[in-house]
C-alpha cells in the first residue's frame, strides 16, 4: 500500500517505521525535515509539504499534536488527495474537529477516520499499540493491513468520533492516575521508605496501576524525565477531555484536580518534560527529597 504519513514526533516516526518494516511504501512529510533522514536510508522518500506528500497515495496517515494542526494539515492536503483515498487519523483530537475533516474528506470524495492510539513510544516502536477506529467501515476494512502494522489490538468502534470520544476518557483514565501514584510516591518518600521496595510490594498488590509502573519503573527510578509523552500535550489532551464534558454537561471533578496539579507542574516551567515529571512538581510545592 503506499501511504504518506504526516507528522514525525515521539509517536508517529517509531509507527512510520513500522509501516516502513511491513514492506508498505511512504511518503513523508514533517515540519522538522531531519526527522525524516532515518526514514529515508530505510527507503522511504520525502517532500516538502502535505499535498505533495499526498499525491496518488492510497492512505495518508496523521500524527499531530493536536485539532489545530489536524484542521490545518487537513485543508492542506485535501485538494491533493485523491478520490477515494482515507485519511488515518492517529491524533488525539475532539470528535468536533472528526466530524469537520469527515465532512471536508467526503466533498472531496475521500473517507477520514479517527484512529487514536494508547501504548506510548514503546508500544509505537514494538507495534503492539491498542487502536480505536471509526468511522467509514469500508474504508476501515480497505485500510486494515496498515493498523496491523502498528497495533496489537484493533478495534473498530462505530461512526465517526466515537474512537476519539474514547481515547478521551483514556487520556482522563492516564491523568487520575498518574496524579494519584505521584501523591503516593511522594508520602512514601516523606514516610522515610525507599521507593524500590515499596514498589516491590505495590506492583503485585490491589493498588497497582499501569501509570505506577510507568511512574516509578520507567522515571522516577531511574532519573529519567526525558518526554515520552510530555506534560504539555497531557493538558491539551485534559483540555479536551474538560470540553467534552462540558458539551455533554457531566461535570468532571476528579480531572478538574488533577488538572489544577498538571497546572503547576507547567507553571514551574516542566511542561516539555515528560508527565511523569508532575512528581517533581509535587516534591517542589510539598518538599521532598529527589529519588535517582
Amino acid at each position: 500500500m503506499k501511504i504518506a504519513f504526516i507528522g514525525l514526533g515521539n509517536m508517529g516516526l517509531p509507527m512510520a517505521r513500522r509501516l516502513l518494516e511491513h514492506g508498505h511504501e511512504l511518503v513523508l512529510y514533517s515540519r522538522t525535515r531531519t526527522r525524516t533522514a532515518p526514514l529515508e536510508e530505510s527507503g522511504a522518500v520525502a517532500k516538502d509539504s502535505p499535498s505533495e506528500a499526498v499525491a496518488s497515495v492510497e492512505a495518508v496517515c496523521l500524527c499531530l499534536p493536536g485539532p489545530r494542526e489536524v484542521r490545518e494539515v487537513a485543508e492542506a492536503l485535501l485538494p491533493a488527495l485523491p478520490a477515494g483515498a482515507t485519511i488515518v487519523d492517529f491524533s488525539t483530537v475532539d470528535p468536533g474537529t472528526c466530524r469537520h475533516v469527515d465532512s471536508l474528506a467526503r466533498q472531496r470524495g475521500a473517507r477520514y477516520l479517527d484512529a487514536p492510539v494508547s501504548g506510548g513510544v514503546r508500544g509505537a516502536t514494538a507495534g503492539t499499540l491498542a487502536v480505536m477506529a471509526s468511522g467509514d467501515k469500508e474504508a476501515f476494512e480497505r485500510v486494515s493491513e496498515l493498523f496491523a502494522a502498528v497495533g496489537k489490538r484493533v478495534e473498530y468502534l462505530g461512526e465517526v468520533g466515537v474512537a476519539s470520544c474514547v481515547k478521551l476518557i483514556n487520556q482522563l483514565l492516564v491523568a487520575a492516575n498518574l496524579a494519584a501514584a505521584a501523591e503516593a510516591a511522594w508520602l512514601a518518600t516523606r514516610a522515610g521508605l525507599d521507593l524500590r521496595q515499596v514498589y516491590s510490594i505495590l506492583s503485585a498488590s490491589a493498588g497497582r496501576s499501569q501509570m505506577l509502573t510507568y511512574l516509578l519503573e520507567e522515571h522516577l527510578l531511574t532519573n529519567d524525565f526525558s518526554p515520552g509523552f510530555s506534560l504539555r500535550l497531557l493538558c491539551k489532551d485534559l483540555d479536551l477531555v474538560m470540553g467534552m464534558a462540558r458539551d455533554l454537561h457531566a461535570p468532571v471533578l476528579m480531572t478538574s484536580q488533577a488538572r489544577s496539579l498538571y497546572d503547576l507542574a507547567a507553571a514551574l516551567g516542566l511542561e516539555e518534560m515528560d508527565m511523569s515529571a508532575v512528581m517533581l512538581a509535587l516534591q517542589r510545592i510539598l518538599g521532598g527529597d529527589h529519588v535517582g
